[in-house]
């Protein structure tokens, strides 16, 4: 992996500050249209409409995507003068495909224990042009999130802290961007944050962010399919969820982020993975937890 080289501006912190800032700009210049056009149509609501297809979830989903990155470019390249795959900005077709089977297969195991267990009973519902918005939208928001949470974030912080504090510190940031969710609670706070802790171990270890954006799609795409709340955001999937036990145990509208089953989960994958890295990911030169 190619080392960083010294930027122009020298604190991390100053920064990482800069950073926000250009996001929020960026933001505000993608977004403005978007909102003007979505208003002539008289809705805003990205999973409620007139069309069935709800194309709205692409439009609000690209707007982040081009929003974060563009943001991420300005600041990288033209800012610091570095280049994208100093932040492990890069793309890698196999990391993405092996992050994906590593989100499906943990979400996939959060569905079957609380199918297995009576904790919610899943039954089939219908298949609809949803199912591919959705698989759309959830990766343009995982490329734009992990662009800037285990892009540029962690990258910044690792100049300056450990790698293990690096990753405490750009976890607890991406679990506090989700505060504002609705139905959040502190379940909800710690799984989202202990998730981008795992997701930064995976890019760490496998030297892309691809890996992280695999997990983290399947993670949001395979809740969508059943139907499971993604972080406060309600979906209709494929199955329909009837659930059987308190929302502490099933997640309730917060999704299966708000389960203690779910924050069980992701912190024993944690622990696998810092302790067996070589499972699933080819491990950089530098230990991930010390």
């Amino acid at each position: 992996m190619t080392e960083p080289t010294k930027p122009i501006l020298k604190s991390n912190w100053i920064r990482l500050l800069h950073y926000m800032v250009v996001v929020f700009i960026i933001s505000l210049i993608v977004f403005i249209p978007i909102v003007i056009f979505v208003k002539a149509f008289g809705y805003w609501d990205i999973y409620e409409g007139p069309h069935p297809e709800n194309w709205m979830s692409f439009i609000h989903g690209l707007g982040i995507c081009l929003a974060f990155c563009f943001a991420t470019y300005i600041m990288v390249v033209k800012t610091e003068h570095r280049k994208m795959n100093q932040y492990l900005i890069t793309g890698s077709l196999r990391a993405a495909v092996s992050g994906f089977v590593f989100g499906t297969a943990m979400l996939g195991s959060f569905g079957l224990l609380s199918f297995s267990f009576g904790f919610i009973d899943f039954r089939f519902s219908d298949i609809t042009n949803q199912v591919i918005l959705d698989f759309i939208f959830f990766f343009l928001v995982a490329l734009a999130e992990e662009v800037m949470f285990r892009g540029y974030i962690l990258t910044n912080l690792r100049e300056k802290l450990s790698n293990t504090q690096a990753l405490i510190v750009s976890s607890l940031l991406f679990g506090a961007a989700h505060l504002g969710n609705d139905h959040i609670t502190l379940i909800g706070f710690l799984t989202i944050s202990l998730s981008g802790l795992l997701m930064g171990q995976v890019a760490l270890l496998s030297g892309t962010i691809s890996s992280a954006i695999g997990l983290h799609w399947a993670w949001n795409f395979i809740q969508s399919i059943l139907s499971l709340s993604v972080s406060g955001m309600e979906q209709t999937g494929i199955f329909k969820p009837e659930f059987h036990s308190v929302p502490m145990i099933t997640g309730g509208d917060f999704g299966a982020e708000g389960s203690f089953l779910m924050l069980a989960i992701v912190t024993m994958v944690i622990i696998v993975v810092a302790r067996y890295p070589r499972i699933l990911f080819a491990p950089i030169s530098l230990p991930i937890l010390r």
